[in-house]
This record gives C-alpha cells, structure tokens and sequence, in this order.
C-alpha cells in the first residue's frame, strides 16, 4: 500500500528536503506553506497559505486535504508539523504582542489544530504517524528564545497528551492502536531561521553572536542530513505512542 504525508514548512529547509525524500520512496505528499514551492512532481500538492492565518488554515485545509486523504486506502498516514515562525528573537521585555500572537500561531497553535484534524481524517485501522519539529529551546530557557522555546514547548506537552488519549480506554471510541507520534530535535540545521537569526543587530537581539559562531565554526548541518530519523520513523511499523529522538549525526 502506499503511503500519503502532510507536511507544513514545504518551500525550504527541513520541509523541502524532508518532501524530496519521500516522493523518491514512492510516498504521496501534500504540502503547505506561505510561499509556492519549488517541488514539481505527480506525487505532490501544494496548498500555499500562512499558518499564522488561523480563520484562513480552518477554512481552506479541510477542504484540500479531505479528498487527498479519502482518494485511497493508505497503508499509513502521516503529519510532519515542520513550518516555524521567522521572526520573534529577542528578550522578554522587548517583544510586541503582535510578535507573541505569530510566533505562537505558527509554532504552537496551527500545529495543535493540524493534529486533531489529521487524526480525525485518518481512518480507524490505518497507522497514523505525526512527527513534530522540536528544538532543545523546548527544554530549558534561552536568552531570547523566550517564544520559540515556548512555542516548541506547547507543542511538545499537546502530542504527549495526544498520544495519552490515543492510549486511553476513555476516548470516546476508545484505544487507538497504530499510532506514533514523535518530537524531533534536528540539531543546528542550516535553515531561514539560522539565518535570519544571525542577521540580525545586535541592538535587536543582543545574544546574536551565538548564531553566528555556529555558521563561523562550521556547525550548521544541511537539512538533507537530518531527515534520516523522520523517514524511519514514519516508515516503522512497530513504533507505538510518544516518542523523542535528537539529530546525532
């Protein structure tokens, strides 16, 4: 059977290489992003869109992906929340509700809603992967990192709960069995957030240099390298529940 993959952030990085790759293994995916993509394969849909547009994400995606998820029955379906806000470095006392409202939006709340509505498509008896980008800001606390890490952090506690309720015998229609869902840590990936970070002033972000010693010292990995662990991931079909996972190289 084939497999069918909804992946957010499609235009570059993670996203990109990540669609790439699974077009070459013979998966179907469909894409999101704010940008068009520069993927032209049979295998692939694009739907472009800001996730920070929740009224608009609500209203235009359920309608894109329904058919693409009902065209056939697929051996396995999956979700990869990839899309992250650019924009949002700097301190607490500096950040604007606007910049809290996006950052949030896209790194948290979409993501969220993305999973219960992926879920809800995915018919009973058919596995169901959701792989979410995470970042070590999720753990502990950056100077400012203050909305990406707690973006990421959000994300990260709704799939542990998720897939506690998929293993609860009170969810209404109880257990759900074939699912996975895991929190990934690609590590200091050479992205639009890299550099965006380390571009810019140091009036803005004064903890800049951080970001430029990783592209000084030769530490950015290329996303192609770090898609590995979500391609194993998704392809495994004995993996169950919450997992974690962090880019060892």
């Amino acid at each position: 059977m084939k497999s069918f993959a909804f992946v957010t952030g499609t235009s570059s990085g993670i996203g990109l290489a990540l669609t790439r790759q699974l077009l070459g293994r013979g998966w179907r995916v469909a894409g999101l992003s704010r940008r068009i993509s520069p993927i032209d394969h049979s295998e692939y849909k694009h739907l472009q869109l800001d996730l920070a547009d929740l009224d608009g994400l609500a209203r235009e995606l359920p309608p894109f992906l329904e058919p693409l998820v009902a065209e056939q029955v697929w051996g396995t379906i999956a979700l990869v929340n990839n899309a992250a806000a650019p924009g949002g470095f700097g301190g607490v006392e500096a950040i604007s509700p606007g910049e809290i409202q996006h950052a949030l939006a896209v790194d948290c709340q979409a993501p969220i809603w993305l999973m219960g509505l992926v879920s809800r498509l995915t018919p009973d008896g058919t596995r169901l992967r959701i792989v979410n980008i995470s970042s070590g800001a999720a753990q502990g606390g950056y100077p400012g990192l203050s909305l990406y890490g707690a973006s990421k952090a959000g994300l990260r506690i709704a799939g542990q709960s998720l897939a506690a309720e998929w293993d609860s015998a009170e969810r209404p229609g109880g257990k759900r069995p074939g699912t996975a869902i895991l929190s990934y840590e690609p590590g200091v990936v050479d992205t639009e957030i890299q550099t965006y970070a380390r571009t810019r002033p140091k009036s803005e972000f004064p903890w800049v240099q951080i970001f430029r010693d990783f592209e000084a010292q030769g530490r950015l990995v290329s996303p192609e390298r770090v898609t590995g662990p979500i391609i194993a991931f998704l392809e495994d079909p004995r993996v169950h529940g919450w997992r974690e996972e962090r880019y060892s190289g």
